[in-house]
């Protein structure tokens, strides 16, 4: 398994008591089965060599919270908010290898329907690997 892989794996998991399912979705190939739902995707990579054949990478993590109710925002706000704790509370994610979440992040809204809402918190990892090891 790639670092990158196991830093979403490791979201997946952090994740997954803040949802009834207790299931963090990797893509909405198929529709949610309830809400609230989160869905984790990889973003932007960026890498850079340091020294002694090591690279320094950023990966902007997509963290999709999928609500609905007479007031969308406020329905996916009690996520949002736990989402961002977690993250804040665990910044290596549990992981052994050097990693860990930024301070940084940007929160988008997209609303649907009458009372739906998709609010994508993109968060920032930074890793690093050996050179040619992603």
């Amino acid at each position: 398994m790639s670092a990158r892989e196991s830093i979403l794996a490791a979201l997946q998991v952090l994740l997954a008591p803040l949802v009834a399912t207790g299931c963090i979705d990797r893509s909405r190939a198929e529709q949610l089965p309830s809400l609230p739902a989160i869905v984790v995707r990889p973003g932007r990579e960026t890498a850079s060599e340091q020294l002694m054949g090591m690279i320094d990478r950023r990966l902007s993590v997509q963290i999709e919270i999928y609500a609905q109710g007479p007031v969308p925002d406020a329905a996916a706000d009690s996520v949002l908010a736990g989402v961002w704790a977690a993250l804040a509370t665990n910044r290596n994610l549990g992981l052994a290898m050097d990693a860990f979440v930024e301070g940084e992040h940007d929160v988008g809204w997209e609303f649907a329907a009458t009372d739906q809402v998709r609010a994508t918190l993109t968060a920032y990892v930074n890793y690093r690997t050996v050179f040619g090891a992603m």
